[in-house]
């Protein structure tokens, strides 16, 4: 039978001799910081070779500099950069640049409206808006507070090198700006001949005159204080009733001091009605809806205040950018014990994909 010390030789001389078992000369490397008294050697990993990948350099350059962190108080800048050039070839710190821009593109890949598919627009507690949403702001529902998104980006669509990276994939929500709900116009008549009439309101034509320097272009007919002292009783009566259809514009100014109270607030109140007739009438034409975007009302059907801004969000990404230009990516769910809004869980997740 062999001796002990033959069968474990390695373990007691390097009890007997305190000294560190041996090491593979390829797994560490000494890396000199500092010069004379001051300087100190750490153990890091081999520089990767100029024609490595520029994963690998990328990755060997953060633990280099990781590791350099907490000495950067105790040396210079010259000393640490003296560092890093002894140690790395000059393209590794080229190869960190590169990998930087790749993963800010692939980042902002996340948000490019090619990569997004439309969930539909939802309230303050997440859940999908119930009511109809159109291209009309004066009949947008208050509470719209989030748009949900589906994003799935493909890695070797951004850098051919990434081809062995998978897709990923994750749902998101992202705040909508808000307004104060628009006060809705006032209800108008829906007949567009109430906006240019004549006066007609049982008072016989000859008894009116044409003032020639108050007329309207149209050449309606405006009524004077002689007129009307000229009426009978009956005919001063039918004058600013309620059944009448004459607004402020038929009379001149010396009319009204003849007007009871009453057929003043009938006059003032058919003349507004008017106004708005006529605001409503001359208002443009809303703008179409793009077809991503009706897909989206198509689908999905509290507070004063919402989104009123136009719905444009999916058609290009400089009106995507303006309306959402800080892309924090949300989790919302709501419980019985209210609404939580998370604004890390899927950042975190996103930005560990793209690491």
């Amino acid at each position: 039978m062999a001796p002990v010390i033959d069968t474990y030789p390695h373990v007691s001389r390097t009890y007997a001799n305190m000294s560190p078992p041996p090491t593979s000369s390829t797994a560490f490397a000494a890396l000199t910081l500092g010069r004379s008294a001051n300087a100190i050697e750490l153990s890091v990993p081999p520089a990767p070779a100029a024609h490595a990948a520029s994963d690998l350099k990328a990755r060997s350059f953060d633990f280099l500099a990781d590791l350099l962190v907490p000495h950067a108080a105790l040396y210079s800048s010259a000393e640490l950069f003296a560092a890093f050039a002894g140690h790395f070839p000059t393209s590794a710190y080229n190869a960190t640049l590169e990998a930087g821009h790749i993963c800010d593109a692939l980042c902002s890949a996340f948000f490019h409206v090619d990569h997004l598919t439309a969930l539909g627009f939802c309230s303050h507690d997440g859940t999908p808006m119930s009511k109809e949403i159109t291209v009309d702001t004066s009949n947008r529902p208050a509470g719209i507070s989030y748009f949900a998104f589906r994003s799935t980006v493909h890695p070797v669509a951004i850098d051919p090198r990434l081809s062995s990276i998978p897709s990923h994939l994750f749902e998101f929500w992202l705040e909508l700006p808000q307004t104060l709900l628009p006060r809705s116009p006032s209800s108008a008549p829906s007949d567009a001949a109430t906006a240019r009439k004549e006066l007609d309101f049982a008072t016989p034509q000859s008894k009116l005159s044409v003032s020639t320097s108050a007329a309207p272009s149209d050449a309606t007919f405006v009524v004077t204080a002689t007129d009307i002292l000229a009426m009978s009783k009956d005919e001063k009566s039918s004058l600013a009733s309620r059944v009448s259809t004459d607004t402020m514009p038929d009379y001149t100014a010396d009319c009204f001091s003849l007007f009871s109270a009453k057929q003043i607030q009938n006059l003032v109140l058919r003349t507004a009605t008017a106004a708005a007739a006529t605001a409503t009438d001359a208002a443009p034409p809303l703008p179409a809806l793009s077809p991503k975007m009706q897909a989206v009302l198509a689908t999905s059907r509290t507070s004063q205040s919402s989104y009123f801004r136009p719905l444009d969000v999916l058609d290009s990404q400089v009106a995507f950018d303006a309306v959402f230009p800080n892309k924090i990516p949300l989790l919302v769910t709501s419980s019985t014990s209210g609404v939580s809004v998370d604004s890390s869980v899927l950042l975190l997740d996103l930005l560990s994909f793209v690491d």
